[in-house]
């Protein structure tokens, strides 16, 4: 079938593509916002809590954001992330300190966020992600690796998909795909991050190897979001229950009284 004869696109139901393409609109002008502070510390904190605030009012309310650490059974943990989202209504993070702690069963999505690109921050990126994907929720390996779906998937399994948002490379415009793209697949492992997405360049699917360069109107950035969207709307409903009795260190035994 020739594009010309191909079935035409569903088209945007205007006053909801509207009113979310304003929101992306505001999300933008929120990052250029952020490009006067100057103090590093405070530009990655403000950066971090804008994406955070992003996803937080943006996605279905039964979907918590936070930035905290995962652990699972096995006293494993994950590096720090800037935003991890699970589902409120079944799960819940504990406060250690002030670094909310999160069950490795109940996570679904994360992200990354970069302030600028370039190759030590990209080596980062990698191993903080390779070290979240050795994670052992239900005991068991993380399932589907860099988000896709193995058959036979068990329902006492978890995917996670992982991302990076980033706000600047230090690669030039005109190159930034193809470069991007060598510097992220220079490892001989698979690349352990679904999505990649740098502001005002575009978006990287390294799960689906595809690419989308931003457009004026924002369509890399939705796509970003709608890729985290889909992803913990499917995962969210297959996934077996957070043992959470497993965590705990006293349960049965001796500890038992008998009356």
């Amino acid at each position: 079938m020739t594009r010309d004869n191909a079935r035409p696109k569903k088209q945007p139901v205007p006053i909801v593509n509207n009113r979310f393409s304003a929101a992306l609109s505001h999300l933008a002008a929120s990052l250029v916002e952020t490009s006067g502070v100057s103090h590093t510390g405070i530009k990655g904190g403000e950066r971090e809590e804008i994406v955070r605030a992003f996803f937080a009012r943006h996605l279905p309310r039964r979907y918590k954001v936070e930035a905290g650490e995962v652990v699972d059974q096995l006293n494993g943990s994950s590096p720090q992330l800037d935003a991890m989202i699970f589902d409120e209504i079944k799960d819940f993070s504990l406060a250690v300190g002030k670094t909310p702690i999160l069950a490795a069963e109940a996570l679904l999505a994360s992200i990354e966020v970069k302030s600028r690109l370039d190759k030590a921050e990209t080596i980062k990126c990698l191993s903080s992600a390779r070290k979240l994907r050795e994670l052992m929720p239900f005991r068991s390996p993380v399932s589907g690796h860099v988000g896709k779906k193995k058959p036979g998937v068990l329902l006492s399994s978890a995917r996670y998909f992982h991302c990076v948002f980033a706000f600047d490379t230090d690669i030039l415009p005109d190159n930034w795909l193809d470069a991007e793209l060598r510097r992220f697949n220079s490892g001989q492992a698979p690349v352990p991050i679904d999505l990649l997405y740098v502001r005002g360049r575009g978006l990287i699917n390294f799960a689906s190897r595809r690419a989308k360069l931003e457009s004026a109107s924002g369509g890399a950035l939705a796509q970003f979001y709608f890729g985290i969207l889909n992803f913990i709307d499917r995962e969210g409903r297959r996934r077996a229950p957070t043992p959470y009795s497993d965590y705990a260190t006293v349960l049965g035994g001796k500890d038992w009284i008998t009356f």
